[in-house]
């Protein structure tokens, strides 16, 4: 009785299987491939100030960084790498327009860009949708995922939500809770889009990450910089010149 119903359920499930999805079996006798997705995309890290965003930011550009993946950063102050320094909207378009490509771009607190009610210039949207095509690894942070344009949170691939826990005795945890951005969908408990979990980390602060930049830094969006090595740029402004970080 028992194996007749488990029959009839497997042929039921079957029959709405075929019924919703139609499968080409011509395709089958063809030659396929196989397709790898690279780490392509937009990352926002978020969370409130000191909650270890920026240098979650950082550990994740050491970790992919290498000689033929240049890094563009909109901070004057990482240490311990050559990259090229920009600010401004303009001189994020500026990367757009020489057409950079396999490359890591940092920009630090674009909320200082951008808030829910700012309508993203078309030039930007452009240049985030070609992510894929140029194989960039666009990493920004801001305080409040959800006070960014839905916008731009349409063209992000994964919401990183940072903390800081500090356990008595031991150096600090980091805690970081990755979401799937590209699949979000709406809640009607939060009235809200809400991207769905993926997983969590947890991990000691090192501090050579919190070293590698000044974490007071300020960043002024209205002050427009185009591409320029950090060293030079540093030289032009009698900024000293700090080739190093604590390991």
């Amino acid at each position: 009785m028992l194996s007749t119903l488990l029959f009839c359920v497997f042929i039921f499930l079957l029959y709405k299987f075929f019924r919703n999805n139609k499968i080409k079996l011509g395709t089958f006798i063809k030659r396929g491939v196989r397709v790898f997705r690279s780490k392509f995309g937009v990352y926002i890290y978020d969370g409130k100030q000191g909650s270890g965003k920026t240098a979650s930011a950082m550990g994740f550009i050491f970790e992919n960084m290498s000689s033929d993946r240049p890094v563009y950063a909109n901070m004057t102050s990482i240490k311990g790498i050559d990259y090229t320094y920009f600010n401004g909207l303009e001189g994020l378009l500026d990367l757009e327009r020489a057409n950079v490509s396999h490359c890591i771009i940092f920009y630090d607190e674009i909320f200082s860009l951008l808030d829910k009610q700012t309508k993203i210039n078309k030039d930007v949207l452009s240049f985030l949708s070609q992510m894929r095509k140029r194989d960039i690894i666009f990493i920004t942070t801001c305080q409040e995922w959800l006070e960014l344009p839905m916008t731009l949170r349409r063209y992000c691939r994964y919401q990183i939500k940072c903390r800081i826990v500090n356990p008595p005795l031991f150096s600090s945890l980091l805690f970081k809770q990755f979401n799937d951005a590209e699949q979000m969908k709406y809640d009607k408990e939060e009235n809200e889009y809400i991207a769905p979990l993926i997983t969590n980390t947890i991990s000691k602060l090192n501090y050579y990450l919190l070293n590698s930049y000044d974490t007071f830094e300020t960043i002024d969006p209205n002050n427009y910089v185009k591409p320029i090595n950090i060293n030079d740029y540093r030289k032009q402004n009698n900024i000293p010149i700090e080739d190093y970080f604590v390991s």
